[in-house]
């Protein structure tokens, strides 16, 4: 399936091309079943940007979020993991923030 063939044709796509034109590759979950996490694992050292929600990551690892980011994040890239109203959180290397979201009123 493509899922299972995505880690070896992103490596040959990096191997193949120039320095200077390295394609940069982003992931997002969209979901946390396990069907649909299917093979996502394997691609982590593959990517740029791992951007999924607290849900998924845990889904994905089996791990709570802050520890699910670090291992994500260990594998080489930067990861945005969204919490919903309460903001998003960040990790590139040991460079790491998160971003609240402004208050709201309700008309």
């Amino acid at each position: 399936t493509l899922r299972q063939t995505l880690p070896s044709f992103l490596r040959r796509l990096r191997a193949t091309s120039r320095a200077l034109r390295r394609p940069t590759v982003s992931l997002d979950a969209n979901g946390h079943e396990a069907d649909q996490l299917e093979g996502v694992r394997a691609l982590l050292p593959e990517i740029d940007l791992f951007k999924g929600n607290v849900k998924e990551v845990e889904a994905l690892l089996g791990l709570g979020w802050p520890d699910a980011m670090a291992e994500v994040t260990s594998q080489g890239c930067a990861a945005v993991i969204t919490c919903g109203a309460e903001g998003a959180h960040w990790r590139l290397g040991s460079a790491c923030g998160s971003a609240k979201p402004p208050p709201i009123t309700p008309l």
